[in-house]
C-alpha cells in the first residue's frame, strides 16, 4: 500500500501534477530505448538490424553510436505514444515482449497524464465560476 502511494505521488502528483506524468513517460521511452539496443530491433524495412552486446557498446565510434540510439529512441517513443511504429520492427522475442510492456505503459501512462491534466483544469475552472459566482454584488 506505501509502494502504490510513493508511486502515485511521483507518477501523477496524487492527481494534481500532469508534467510529472510527461516526465515519467520520457523515463520509460529512455529506459525501452535502452533495452532495444541489447535486445535487437528493425528500424526501417531494409535496413540491417540494430542490436548491441556490452563490448559493442565500448568498442563501437561514438558517432554510429548515437545515430543508433536516437534510432531507438524515435522507435521507442512511437511504440510509447501509439500502437504503431511506422515502418520499424521487433527483432528478436526480447524486443516483442518489450514492445508488449511499452505499450501496455504507453496507454496507461497517456490515460493517468490525460486524466491529470483534465482535474487539474476543471479544478481551476470550477473555482473560477464559484468565485465569480461568490463575488457578484446585487
Amino acid at each position: 500500500s506505501k509502494i502504490i502511494g510513493y508511486l502515485s505521488e511521483w507518477v501523477i502528483g496524487y492527481g494534481e501534477k500532469p508534467y510529472n506524468a510527461l516526465f515519467s513517460m520520457a523515463l520509460i521511452i529512455i529506459f525501452f530505448s535502452c533495452i532495444y539496443m541489447f535486445t535487437g530491433f528493425i528500424p526501417e524495412i531494409g535496413n540491417d538490424e540494430i542490436k548491441y552486446n556490452i563490448k559493442q557498446i565500448f568498442n563501437t565510434p561514438c558517432i554510429p553510436l548515437l545515430s543508433d540510439f536516437f534510432q531507438s529512441l524515435y522507435y521507442s517513443f512511437f511504440t510509447m505514444i501509439t500502437v504503431g511504429q511506422g515502418n520499424a520492427s521487433p527483432f528478436s522475442p526480447g524486443s516483442q515482449i518489450a514492445m508488449s510492456i511499452e505499450l501496455l505503459l504507453g496507454a496507461i501512462m497517456m490515460t493517468l497524464f490525460t486524466s491529470t491534466l483534465f482535474r487539474k483544469y476543471t479544478k481551476w475552472y470550477n473555482f473560477d465560476i464559484l468565485y465569480s459566482i461568490c463575488t457578484q454584488t446585487t
